[in-house]
C-alpha cells in the first residue's frame, strides 16, 4: 500500500475512534474508491483493506442511523469476504433497527459459529437471543410491560418488536378519508399494533418558569424543528420511508393531485425490502403540512407523565401507520407510547369491519372546549357523542357557565342531574356521554362521602361513573385510577372492586394490553394514587 494510501486510512481509522462519523465515512469513502481503482487490484492485501474499509464505513453509518447504507457496505464487505465477522455482525445490528429480526438473527448465527468455542455468552450471543425474542415477538403480538411497571419503570424502556400481523387494514372511511378497520372481532385489550416512529422530538418543560407561556412555546418550538429535521433526515436515508410519509395526507381539501389511494399493509411490513435512495431533493413544504396533520403528542404510560411530580414530559413524533386512525370523542382503541413505539389496544370490544378510532386530545371535557380542540386539529368532530351533546348544547353551555363561578359544584351537579339528564336526556348511553364530559366535577363531588350521603340517588354513585367512562372512553387511565380511588368510599364498591381487584384488572387490561399481569395494575395504582 503506497504512502497516500497509507496516510488515507490512518486519517480514516482515527476519525473512526474520535466518533467523527461524517467526516470518517467521507475519509473511507475515498479510500475505497482508491483502492477499487489500484493496480493491481485483485491482491490479497488490497481486498483485506478495501474489505475493512466498506465494514468501517458501515459502522460509521450504523452510528448516523443510516442503516439502509450500512446494510449495503455490509453486503460490499462480505462480498469480499463472507466470513468477516465484524461485517456480520454490524449487518444484523442494522438489521435489527430496520426490525427485519429473522435476517438479523441468521447474521447473529453465522457470527456465533465462527467465534472460537460458539461464543454464546458474548455480546453477539446476547444480541442472537434479542434478536430471538423479537422476532418471536413481531409473529405472535405477545408483549408484556409487567416487569417494567413493578420495577417502577427504572431503567430504559423494554426492548419490544415491530407488530404489524395484527386484525388490521386501511379502508375508505365514513368519519374523515381513510381509516383503519379491524378484519375480525376482537375483544378489549387486543394488541392491533406495534409500530416504531420514523422521528420523535422530546424535551423536559419546566412546570413553571418566569417567562411563562412564551418560555414553554419556546421550548415546544425547539422540540418541534429538531422533530422536522428528524424527519427529513429519515426520508432522505430510506426509500422506504419516504414512500411511507407520501401515503399520509397533508390536510388539505384537494388531496387529488398527491393520488392518496388505499395503501396496501404490506407497505408496513419491515420484511419489504428497503433500499437507500441517496441525493435527493423532498419536497418539504409537502412533508411539513404531513406532519403538522398526522403528528402525535406522546401518550406514555401512566408512570412516565412528569418527572418528579412537577417537570412535564413533552413528545410529539410520527407514526405512520397509526396516523390512518381517525379521531373519535367515544373513542374505541388506546395508544400507549413506550419509547419510540407505540402500541394500539383495543380499549373496547371490536366487530369485524369496524373503524379503530382514538382521541386526538382530552375528551373528558364538555363539547364547546372539544370544539376548540377539534379546530386545532383542523376538523370538526362529528361522532354519535358530539351529536348527542350538541342537541343539549344550549342547555349544558349554561350548566358550564354557573359551573366556573359556583361557589357549590356539588349542587351544579345536582341540578345538571335533575334539570337536564333526567327531564332531557334519553338513554343510558346518552347520559354516559354527558356525565364523562363533566368528569372532574363528578369525581370532586363523590370525593365527599357526606356529600354522597346526602344528595343519594339524585347523583350518580361511583359504580355509575365508572360504567359511564367506560362505555363512552373504553380502558383509559382516569377511569382505572377513579376506580381505584372510589373502592374505599362509603365503605367500599364490592361490584367495582372485590378483594382479588378483577374489574380493575380487566380495565388495566383494556390499557396496557391482555397480558398485563394483575400485580402490575397493583403497583402501577398503589405508586401514583
Amino acid at each position: 500500500m503506497n504512502g497516500e494510501l497509507q496516510e488515507l486510512r490512518s486519517r480514516a481509522n482515527e476519525l473512526l475512534l474520535r466518533g467523527e462519523w461524517k467526516a470518517c465515512i467521507d475519509a473511507y469513502s475515498q479510500l475505497t474508491v482508491l483502492l477499487e481503482h489500484q493496480q493491481p487490484c485483485d491482491d490479497g492485501a488490497s481486498k483485506k483493506a478495501l474489505c475493512l474499509a466498506f465494514s468501517n464505513r458501515a459502522e460509521a453509518r450504523f452510528q448516523l442511523r443510516d442503516f439502509c447504507a450500512s446494510i449495503q457496505d455490509c453486503g460490499r464487505a462480505l462480498q469480499i469476504d463472507p466470513n468477516h465477522l465484524k461485517s456480520i455482525v454490524c449487518m444484523g445490528k442494522a438489521l435489527l433497527e430496520i426490525d427485519q429480526y429473522s435476517k438479523a438473527s441468521k447474521c447473529f448465527e453465522k457470527a456465533v459459529a465462527l467465534q472460537p468455542h460458539g461464543g454464546r455468552g458474548d455480546s453477539v450471543g446476547c444480541l442472537l437471543r434479542r434478536s430471538r425474542k423479537l422476532d418471536a415477538q413481531s409473529r405472535t403480538g405477545s408483549f408484556d410491560l409487567t416487569d417494567w411497571i413493578l420495577n417502577g419503570f427504572d431503567g430504559p424502556s423494554p426492548d419490544l418488536a415491530g407488530y404489524i400481523e395484527g386484525p388490521v387494514e386501511i379502508r375508505r372511511s365514513d368519519i374523515s378519508g381513510r381509516g383503519l378497520f379491524v378484519t375480525k372481532n376482537v375483544t378489549a385489550g387486543t394488541l392491533l399494533f406495534v409500530s416504531k416512529a420514523v422521528a420523535v422530538g422530546r424535551a423536559i418543560l419546566p412546570g413553571s418558569s418566569d417567562d411563562g407561556l412564551t418560555g414553554e412555546q419556546g421550548n415546544r418550538l425547539v422540540v418541534w424543528k429538531d422533530f422536522v429535521d428528524q424527519v427529513r433526515d429519515a426520508a432522505l436515508r430510506s426509500e422506504k420511508t419516504l414512500k411511507q410519509l407520501y401515503t399520509l395526507s397533508t390536510g388539505d381539501e384537494d388531496e387529488g393531485s398527491h393520488d392518496l389511494g388505499i395503501p396496501s399493509m404490506d407497505i408496513f411490513r419491515p420484511d419489504v425490502e428497503e433500499t437507500s435512495i441517496g441525493e435527493v431533493k423532498l419536497d418539504m413544504g409537502r412533508i411539513v403540512k404531513i406532519l403538522d396533520a398526522n403528528a402525535l403528542t406522546e401518550n406514555p404510560v401512566l408512570g412516565k407523565k412528569s418527572v418528579n411530580g412537577e417537570e412535564e414530559l413533552c413528545g410529539v413524533g410520527l407514526w405512520i401507520l397509526a396516523s390512518f386512525i381517525n379521531h373519535s370523542c367515544n373513542p374505541n382503541a388506546r395508544r400507549v407510547h413506550v419509547g419510540d413505539r407505540i402500541l394500539v389496544h383495543s380499549s373496547k370490544g371490536l366487530r369485524k369491519g369496524e373503524e379503530i378510532t382514538f382521541s386526538y386530545f382530552d375528551t373528558f371535557l364538555p363539547l364547546k372546549k372539544r370544539r376548540e380542540l377539534s379546530r386545532n386539529w383542523g376538523f370538526l368532530c362529528k361522532c354519535e357523542r358530539c351529536k348527542v351533546e350538541e342537541i343539549h348544547r344550549q342547555d349544558l353551555e349554561a350548566f358550564e357557565k354557573e359551573m366556573e363561578c359556583a361557589s357549590d359544584l356539588t349542587e351544579m351537579v345536582v341540578r345538571l342531574e335533575d334539570e337536564v339528564l333526567r327531564k332531557k336526556v334519553k338513554g343510558a348511553r346518552e347520559k354516559a356521554f354527558v356525565r364523562v364530559s363533566y368528569w372532574e366535577a363528578y369525581c370532586r363531588v363523590l370525593r365527599s362521602g357526606r356529600v354522597v350521603k346526602r344528595w343519594g340517588r339524585r347523583i350518580p354513585d361511583a359504580d355509575s361513573l365508572i360504567d359511564a367512562g367506560e362505555a363512552v372512553v373504553g380502558g383509559d387511565d382516569r377511569v382505572l385510577a377513579a376506580a381505584y380511588e372510589f373502592k374505599d368510599v362509603n365503605g367500599g364498591h364490592g361490584r367495582l372492586i372485590g378483594d382479588d381487584m378483577s374489574r380493575v384488572s380487566k380495565m388495566g387490561r383494556a390499557i396496557y394490553g391482555k397480558n398485563m399481569k394483575k400485580q402490575a395494575i397493583r403497583a402501577l395504582l398503589q405508586k401514583y394514587y
